[in-house]
This record gives structure tokens, sequence and C-alpha cells, in this order.
């Protein structure tokens, strides 16, 4: 071995030996054993038989030659043992080829647990090692060290809680992804949240973390479990060769009793289901994981009624997805296409227990009400079959909400828990064929998740070299905050406004838009934001922005009629601004609106909070001047009269609140893709190629950001683990959470009352109008609370790794494993340590290996 710089000190019970690394490439000579890059395997050994300046000959050993660049060969260790070892810390090169070839031994071994460090690395064996997992294997664990017995997930465990109880701090575990045999989650959320896909027979098609918590003195006091982003839209769509969430084919397997209960059969017969050609999976029964899942939910506390009212609703969503429509008698409209239709149409309602004609009429109808009148208007079969699939999916999201609610309730959870230990399983980085917003959605958690083990890693490296008092410069670590800015950042600027400066959000326009005055905009900010904050999560939360220039309107998405302004509302308009604005603002005028925006801030906001919604406010001018009216019925212009309310005159209440003469922002900072699809989604006539030429317009000079030459609507990021692209057809659709109200009230009414307590009745001016509110903006929201209370723990890594894409035991692929390896940031951790000190022997390893090297130092001589 050639070392470069050696350094040997004694520190207390803690003795080793650290070996630097340096960026020259090692001695190499004839008769050197290497690894060099290989198109085929990746890495590949050899021996170098000739060395002509930076060019190297080697003889490899599937027997072909390669000259190779002498900075992209790397050393083999021909004394690394045959099984491999158990830390890849103890490797004498601790570089990408030496870390695939030590996992490749340990796996041919089946041993599939490899440390590196404190970061244990999980290779899926794709069978079942029950021997791992048992009773005996569990008490070795119990007070072991870390490092003492081989590799394990207990001993992460065994470790998070001995220093939870000697630090008093809580710990966290990350799984990243988790989808070994032995380690599943609830099998109730796993039969309703999990789906085959085409990387993983059982991927969890949401994000999970489980509180486990501890009292003071280190007992377990409750539990809690949280979930991020259940992947709806699989209950209607689903791409071959994956399936759709298990629950779906265990009771199509179910006892016969119960298929003739809920009429169903060969899931081949339903749409939903077959869609993909895969329908059994290897090894697995879905007859037999139905009375499983019985049981389990027995265990958990749901009661037989309880579960029957779930299985109807699954079976009801089955049937929901085989109406078909076809045009109606009248124009536009559209009515089941057949008797086949109409079967699965009163099958659901039977199911559900709910008025068949109703059910029909909130599939193909929509009822408006205007000021004046109701208006009934009728949906096209394109139409009727969006609206079949989105309650599919509401339904069935509420449904998932509930199981985890009531598995919540069951395990009881201790809010004055003095400590916890969180366990997150999330799901992996993803890149498909065809990649959409929950790939979106999934991609951003793992950057989140890897700026988090960056810095963690690069923490733990600082405290290593700290406790051994080291001298050691700064290393770089990959820092992705400008992937996570493009991705997530809200649109938020500040602007000066006379000697105020002001927070409001940004608004993008063209300043040259017809019909847009120069002389004075103004728009005031009621309510307060953050700088995370877009204009959707603002109209749609707890703010309002007032605009008094008619050309703002839209672009706010705000409904201004007369002079009456209300939050939260949905579609842009410009209907009846003349009535009250047109022209030169005066100065009562301008005064007015400002004295309401400080009513606002002081009264509304403080009363009500983040949830108020309902309020409305005008504007009266008499004899007497201006006064501000409010009235507490709210809703839209469109589903509520402003005739007939209890108006209340309210005194004026100085506060701050500032405006600008001209939209003149001090620096323009574009959001990230959220900020943008929120806002998109906001205007009625958005499309998917708006909201794609909006990204093309605001990124062009992203250096993450891409446009693929031959779409006009994908968009490419350059994620830390890889360029991915994304498919913006539904990226509009997925990311409006709401429910249409036809389908509230037709639930709400249900008979059921397991049915209609999914769909709890809404304030009467709520329920006239499908909510939208961004899944998107609420992922981040959580995302962040996620990430706020991992801060607050000491966190342990478990990367898992899938050894090939066949699903099959004994097959080690290495392409695959090490794009896992560098998409898990255990290559960038490797790298961190390479960058430092990365060989670490204690003493008595070090004197036993290298004392011919100076025996008489040894000897006293």
């Amino acid at each position: 071995m050639c070392l470069d710089f050696l350094f040997v000190q004694n520190f207390g019970d803690f003795n080793c030996i650290k070996f630097a690394s340096t960026s020259l490439p090692v001695n190499i000579v004839a008769g050197s054993h290497v690894w060099v890059e290989d198109p085929e395997v990746v890495w590949i050994d050899g021996e170098v038989v000739e060395v002509n300046g930076e060019e190297i000959k080697i003889n490899c050993s599937w027997g072909k030659t390669v000259v190779a660049n002498a900075h992209k060969v790397y050393p083999k260790d021909i004394e690394a043992p045959p099984c491999g070892v158990d830390d890849m810390t103890k490797l004498a090169y601790l570089h990408e080829p030496g870390v695939l070839q030590n996992l490749r031994c340990r796996y041919d071994m089946n041993e599939i647990y490899t440390y590196t460090g404190s970061i244990l690395i999980a290779v899926n064996p794709f069978q079942r090692l029950p021997h791992l997992y048992d009773r005996h294997m569990m008490e070795q664990y119990k007070g072991a060290s870390l490092g003492d017995l081989s590799p394990h997930p207990f001993a992460i465990a065994d470790a998070a809680y001995r220093q939870m109880i000697s630090e008093g701090i809580s710990q966290s575990i990350l799984f990243y992804p988790c989808f070994l045999f032995g380690w599943q989650s609830n099998p109730v959320l796993e039969a309703f949240g999990n789906a085959k896909t085409v990387r993983n027979n059982n991927s969890s098609r949401f994000g999970k973390f489980v509180e486990i918590q501890f009292d003071q003195s280190g007992k377990i006091s409750g539990a809690a479990i949280r979930t991020y982003l259940l992947e709806r839209s699989r209950v209607c769509q689903v791409s071959d060769p994956e399936r759709n969430y298990h629950c779906f084919y265990m009771l199509c397997a179910a006892p016969k009793e119960d298929i003739e209960r809920y009429k169903l059969g060969n899931p081949r017969m339903f749409h939903y289901l077959n869609q993909s050609k895969c329908y059994e999976l290897d090894g697995l029964d879905d007859s037999i994981e139905y009375l499983a899942t019985r049981r389990a939910m027995d265990i958990v506390g749901i009661s037989s009624e309880e579960q029957d009212a779930i299985f109807r609703v699954v079976a009801a969503t089955l049937h929901l997805g085989n109406i078909e429509f076809v045009k109606g008698i009248d124009t536009d409209s559209s009515e089941p296409e057949d008797d086949k239709s109409r079967f699965h149409l009163r099958t659901a309602s039977e199911l559900l227990m709910c008025d068949e004609k109703s059910l029909e009429d909130s599939l193909c109808k929509r009822v408006i009400v205007t000021r004046d009148e109701t208006i009934t208007k009728c949906l096209d079969p394109n139409a009727a079959a969006v609206s079949r699939d989105a309650l599919a999916k509401i339904l069935y999201s509420r449904l998932f909400d509930w199981l985890v609610n009531k598995i919540n309730n069951s395990i009881g959870q201790d809010r004055d828990s003095k400590f916890l230990i969180g366990v997150l399983d999330i799901y992996g980085f993803e890149s498909f064929t065809t990649n959409s917003f929950e790939q979106f959605c999934i991609n951003l958690t793992n950057e989140k998740l890897q700026q988090h083990f960056n810095q963690h890693v690069f923490k733990m490296e600082q405290e290593e070299y700290t406790k051994e008092e080291i001298d050691w410069s700064y290393i770089e670590f990959i820092d992705n905050r400008d992937i996570l800015d493009l991705l997530e950042k809200g649109l938020v600027d500040w602007f000066v406004i006379g000697s105020e400066i002001v927070q409001v959000s940004h608004i993008s326009f063209d300043d040259d838009s017809p019909g847009l005055p120069s002389e004075y905009n103004l728009v005031l900010l009621i309510g307060t934001t953050s700088r995370d904050l877009s204009v959707a999560s603002i109209v749609t939360s707890f703010s309002l922005i007032i605009s008094l220039n008619s050309n703002l309107v839209g672009i706010l998405g705000q409904n201004i009629i007369g002079g009456v302004i209300q939050s939260r509302c949905k579609s842009p308009s410009r209907v009846g601004m003349e009535r009250h604005l047109h022209g030169p603002l005066d100065a009562s005028l301008q005064a007015m609106y400002r004295q309401v925006a400080r009513w606002w801030i002081r009264v509304v906001n403080h009363k009500y909070g983040v949830d108020f919604w309902g309020w409305t406010f005008k504007v009266v001018r008499d004899s007497r001047g201006l006064s501000l009216w409010t009235s507490e019925v709210g809703g839209s212009y469109l589903t509520s009269s402003l005739h007939g309310r209890e108006w209340k005159k309210r005194e004026l209440i100085v506060g701050g609140i500032g405006y600008f003469r001209r939209l003149r922002p001090l620096c323009i900072k574009p959001g990230g893709v959220i900020a943008l699809l929120d806002e998109a989604c906001m205007f009625p006539r958005s499309t998917h190629e708006t909201f794609a030429e909006k990204l093309y317009q605001t990124f062009k000079d992203h250096k993450r950001f891409s446009k693929p030459k031959l779409s006009r609507t994908d968009f490419t990021i350059c994620h830390y683990a890889g360029d991915v692209t994304y498919q913006t057809e539904f990226f509009l659709d997925k990311n409006k959470d709401y429910v249409v109200a036809e389908h509230q009230a037709l639930l709400s009414a249900s008979t059921c009352s397991f049915v209609s307590g999914l769909f709890p009745p809404l304030p009467e001016e709520s329920s006239k109008s499908s909510k939208f509110s961004s899944i998107g903006s609420r992922f981040k929201q959580q995302l962040q609370l996620l990430l706020e209370t991992l801060g607050t723990t000491e966190p342990h890594y478990i990367r898992c790794v899938k050894p090939n894409n066949l699903l099959k035991p004994s097959v080690f692929e290495n392409s695959n494993v090490l794009q896992q390896l560098r998409c898990g940031g255990v290559m960038e951790a490797i790298r961190i340590s390479c960058a430092g000190f990365p060989t670490r022997r204690t003493f008595d390893e070090f004197i036993s290996r290298f004392r011919i090297i100076a025996p008489d130092v040894l000897d006293g001589r």
C-alpha cells in the first residue's frame, strides 16, 4: 500500500489510525491489481501490464485487455477477505468499486446487511430469511454496542434506544426506501396503501412516519402513524405491468359469500384493474391475504360492521369504474351507456347506501347557484367520466385516512411523552418512462431528505475529527439547495413603498398588457404571509389580496363583484369592477380600502385564525361619505346572493398597511414549480400546455431545468440522483384537492353511517361549491413539519438496495446497485469520508498489520 500521509495518535480509550486520501492516483506500476471502468459490469478487476505516462494497459480478469487513463483506475486490495467486511470503513481502499465488490461478496454469502460507519446498507434478498428476525436474534442484540455483532437493523434500533435513554434525546430511524422482507408496516395499511410497481411487488404508495413514544423511565407510552401523499390517482389509472392497491385483488379473491355480497368477480372484469395485464403476484395468494387482513383489522379494533362497510366502499369503487357514458338526449349531456353500466351504477349506489338517481346526477350534472337563479349544467360523456374518477379517488382517499385514524386511536397516543423514536419509511427516488405529479412529489421528498442526510453525515465527520483532536480543513459536500428552490420556492418578493417595505406575493404579468394603466395600481395585502407562500396559497389559506385594477383581478385570481371582495374565491373575474372602481381613485376611496385592510388584520385574522371563511365586506357611499359594512354570511359570488343578508356597520380600526403606485418589485425572484402550478390551478382556462410554457419562460436559464427537444409540454429536472423528465398532462388535475359539491352532498346523505362519516356535512355556504386547495403546497408543508421533527432527533440511516429488477434471489446487478447507492447518498457519504481520513484502524489492528515495516521501533530500539 502506498501511503501519502500517515497520522498516528493515542486519545484515551479510543485508539485509531487514519490514512489521508489524496486527489492524486496511487503509485500504480506493472503488476499492480486494479479496478477499471467497464460498460457492461461497471467495474472490472485486472492486472497492470504496462504503464505509459497517463495511459495504463490492463489485462482484465474476464480475459480482455483495456487501456485506461491513470486517473480512472483504482487500486484493488488483494488481501481483502473473500466474504467481504461487515463495515465499509474497514476496507483498505474506500472507493466505488471496492464498495460494490464488498456488497456483492457479502450478498453471495446471504449477508444482506453491511455498515458504512453508522449507516446500515440493506440489500433485498428477494427471499424470506426468517432466522434473521426471530426472538433469539433479537435477544442477542439487546445491550450490544454497535459493531460488536454482525450488521442488523436490530443493532440500529438498540443503539437508538440506548442513546435516547443515556442522552435524553429523541431518535429517528430513516429507511430509504424500505422494501425488505421482514420489515413490513401495519398489514392493514399495506393492503390499502401498497401496490405492485415496475420495481417492487410491494411498494408503499404513501409515506409514513411512525412515532414510538416513551415516558421518563424509557417504557413505551404510546404511538402514532403520520402518513404522507397517498397516490390516489392509482385508483383509476394503472400502467402495465403494475397493479392497483392490493385490497382490490384481495376482495376479488374473497370467500364466495363475500364475493356474492359485494357482487364482484374476476379482477379482469373491472376497468380500474384491467388497464394492466398483471393480476396475480408470484408467491402471493390474495385469498389468504384477504383473510389475514381481516384478522389484522380485528386486532386493531375494527369491528365486523366497520369491516363490512370498508369493503363495501372498496367494492363500490370498482363498480364506479365500470360505469361508462354516452351522449344523452339534451345537448352536451350524458347518461350511462347501457344496461351493464346501469347495473354497476345501481350496485354502487346500493353498496354506498345512497339514492341511485342522485348518484347518476352527481356524475352527469353540475348545479350552479347565481345571485338570481339556480342553473343545472349537463356534463358530456368525457366530463362525466372525469367526474366518476374524481368520486372514486376521493372516496378511496377518505377511506384510507379513516383507517389511519382508526389505527392511531387503537394504539393510543401519549401527547405528554418525554421522548420518541421515529421510524420513517418513505418512497425512494423514482424515474420511469412516464413521470407525473406523483413522481415529482416523491422526488421532492428525496431531495429534502438527501439534504438532511448530507448535512448529518458531514456533521458526524466533523464531530469525529473534533473528538480525536485532528486538525482538518473544510470538506465540501453537495448542497442541493438550488434544486429545492427550483421545486418549492414560493412566489414572494419585497417591494419598496415609499419609506415602507411591505411583503407581498409576487405578481407575474406582462408590463405591456393592454389596458394596464401605469398611473395607479393599488394592491393591498390583507392578512399575513411567509416567504414560502404562493399566490394560490395565500388565496386559499388565510389572506386576501385586494386589487383595485380590473386587469390585475384575473392575475390574482380573485372574485370582485361591485364593491364586495371575498376570501378564498376561485375564479378570476372582471365583472362589475367599473361599478365602483372605474376611473381615477379618489383619496376617500383609497383611505377606505386601507382601513378595510387594517380592520381585517386586527379583527378577522386575530379572531378566526387561518381557517377563517365566509366574511364579506362592502363599501357604502351615501350623503355622509364612505362607510364599511360586513356580513358573516360568505361564500363565492356564484353560490350566494348578497341580498337578504344581515349587514353590520364596522368601526374602522387604525393599523398598518402599505400600497404602491407602480408594480415595480425591488427584485424579481420567480417562484418554484409548485408555486407556478398552484397559480395555474387558480385559473379556469389554464391547461398543461400553458403551465409548461410558463415553466419554460421562468426557468429557461436555470442550470437544473431543461426542455426536451421532442416535446412541447415535458420538462426535465436535473436531480441529485439523475435527470428526470416529467410529463405535465395531469399535473393540474392531480394538484387540485377538492370535493365536488354534488359528490359531497350525495355521500353525506348516505344512510350508511360509515359512508356519511367519511363526508361530514360542510357549512351551508361552503357546501355549494367545489373548494380547491393545493395538494403540492400542503405536501410541501407536511415535508417541512417532518424535517422539523427530524431536526429535533438524532437520526440513524438504513439504506435499502434492490439488487436486480427481476425481483429474484441470488442476482446482483452491478449497475442497478451502484445507481441506488448514488441515489441514496451512500457514495456521497463515502466521498465525504474520503476527503478526510477514510481508512480507520485501532492501534492493535495497525500494529498487527504493519509491525514488519519498523520492528525496531516496536521493540524499543
